[in-house]
């Protein structure tokens, strides 16, 4: 995992136009046709975001395909910005919110069209909610859930068709994706985040599994409701393994643990049992994925895919595969662009690793 190229505010992988600075928003992005307040709008909760958009919405797409029911979601939050959240540069503060609750800053900026910093031309009526002119101490962010957030790559994916959108979905919440991406994201945000950072959280990372070497009863926090063990595997120790299986363990599917009761290391992934390889075309949010450089501890690297993979051609010999992950990094867990030039026909990169993704095979 050393390997891993060092993450600027909204990117940790290789790009193609250098590192982006702010929360960008671009027109291939989750938040466009079905993206921004339409999303978070309309499929909220009615109670959250008014009867009328959501009814509207639903009632002509069930007229055009009857068979067409509201999937159900998890709802996102609301939260106040106070003082100290505020540092007076938006494009930081976008981030280190976004950071905070286990996103990018784009995403998190699509969901709150109402504040005219991060308007893209959407209607902020929508939102049912005031409209700020930017943010500032007292305004209302709404923090999507990672149901809204699958939901918004799925309409992106679909080009916009709700039908298709919402078939889409429901087919990767069917599975382990949906688990997995919801405790993902929880995972990488603010002290268990922290925790999967190279120095650790005080030198300890979080894990709900207490079957691990060093996890005891006498050595457990409490954080968002749950107990969390204390491990610590020694300085410097690079956890992008770690963080996959946990989230595997805390979804209930099966992680591979070793005879030594640590986790199976990143480029050994494809050797697992406990993990069926699947090809690019069929990978989906809430996947694994490993990029393999090497079987030793420092050679490669995993993380959970959040998005589907765009493939798109380069010449006869190559095509690029863009997508975006979550996983443990340098400083914390963070969610994080990527984008691979791959041989066709093949999952070799450009710079000699293979990049392969992975479903559990069975509940715990």
């Amino acid at each position: 995992m050393p390997t891993l190229e060092p993450r600027s505010p909204t990117t940790s992988g290789p790009t193609t136009d250098g590192p982006v600075t702010g929360p960008a928003r671009t027109p291939t992005g989750p938040q466009s046709t079905l993206g921004n307040a339409e999303v978070a709008a309309r499929l909220r909760d009615e109670s959250q975001s008014g009867a009328a958009a959501g009814d509207s919405l639903w009632a002509g797409a069930h007229a055009a395909s009857p068979r067409l029911t509201r999937p159900k979601m998890r709802d996102g939050r609301w939260v106040v910005l106070t003082a100290d959240q505020v540092s007076g540069v938006e494009s930081a503060d976008w981030e280190r919110l976004a950071e905070a609750h286990g996103m990018m800053a784009r995403k998190l900026v699509a969901f709150n069209q109402h504040i005219a910093t991060a308007s893209d031309g959407a209607d902020t009526a929508l939102m049912g909610e005031a409209a700020a002119p930017k943010l500032a101490a007292g305004v209302r962010v709404y923090i999507p859930s990672a149901d809204e957030l699958l939901f918004a790559e799925c309409a992106h994916r679909a080009g916009g068709d709700l039908a298709a959108a919402t078939s889409l979905f429901s087919g990767v919440a069917a599975g382990s994706n949906l688990p997995m991406l919801r405790v993902a994201r929880e995972r990488a945000s603010g002290q268990l985040g922290l925790g999967y950072g190279t120095p650790g959280d005080a030198g300890v990372f979080y894990s709900p599994n207490p079957g691990l070497n060093g996890a005891s009863e006498r050595r457990t926090s409490t954080i968002n409701g749950q107990k969390e063990y204390r491990v610590n595997w020694g300085p410097d120790f690079w956890k992008c393994s770690v963080f996959l299986h946990d989230v595997a363990y805390a979804a209930g599917w099966k992680p591979d643990v070793a005879e030594n009761k640590h986790y199976r290391l990143a480029g050994q992934l494809h050797l697992s049992k406990d993990y069926k390889e699947i090809p690019v075309k069929q990978a989906k949010p809430g996947a694994a994925w490993q990029r393999f450089g090497g079987t030793r501890s420092n050679e490669s690297h995993n993380a959970i895919l959040s998005s589907f993979v765009t493939v798109t051609p380069v010449d006869d010999t190559w095509e690029d595969w863009s997508f975006t992950i979550i996983g443990a990094e340098t400083d914390r867990a963070a969610e994080s662009d990527r984008l691979h030039r791959v041989r066709k026909g093949t999952n070799e990169t450009n710079d000699g690793k293979r990049i392969r993704f992975f479903e559990p095979r069975s509940r715990r």
